[in-house]
């Protein structure tokens, strides 16, 4: 049996990265922190064209990517690019 956490997507931005990379090496949890941060950044409060909030997008694609344990490069890529 796997036992699931789930990480809410609205969970504080450090507290979420953790959770998200607690079975990374740090130097992947870093790279993931800095994606988060550039992306907090960057898409501040707005909206994709579906009228959904960016970083609850790119956070939710986040989470899909975690659970499936792929790497940090991976999960970095996805807080970029949405």
């Amino acid at each position: 049996m796997v036992k699931v956490r789930e990480i809410a997507p609205d969970d504080a931005p450090d507290r979420w990265v953790a959770a998200l990379t607690a079975h990374m090496p740090a130097a992947d949890g870093a790279l993931v922190g800095r994606a988060e941060a550039w992306a907090r950044d960057h898409y501040g409060n707005s909206a994709n064209p579906q009228g959904a909030g960016w970083m609850e997008h790119v956070r939710g694609v986040a989470g899909i990517l975690g659970s499936l344990r792929v790497d940090g490069e991976a999960l970095a890529a996805s807080l970029l690019l949405g």
